[in-house]
């Protein structure tokens, strides 16, 4: 879905190109493809956005947790 399959030819036939290059109107790219790409990595950055601060909240509650009972016990 997100790569098509590019069947190569034998090297002789790209011997000019360095090793590495792809004979572009082998490559088939859409903007389907860019727009499936682009929303995969946006929904993989919320999931990690969405943990973190996840984490943070929860590191706040114990640090405010950790605060309260030092006061309690001082007075």
């Amino acid at each position: 879905m997100l790569k098509h399959d590019v069947t190569t030819e034998s090297s002789a036939d790209n011997s000019d190109a360095p090793p590495g290059d792809e004979d572009q109107s082998k490559v088939i790219s859409s903007d389907e493809e860019t727009k499936s790409i682009r929303e995969r990595i946006v929904s993989i950055r919320r999931k990690i956005h969405k943990a973190t601060v996840n984490a943070v909240t929860s590191r706040w509650n114990y640090e405010e947790g950790v605060i309260y009972s030092i006061d309690f016990y001082t007075l």
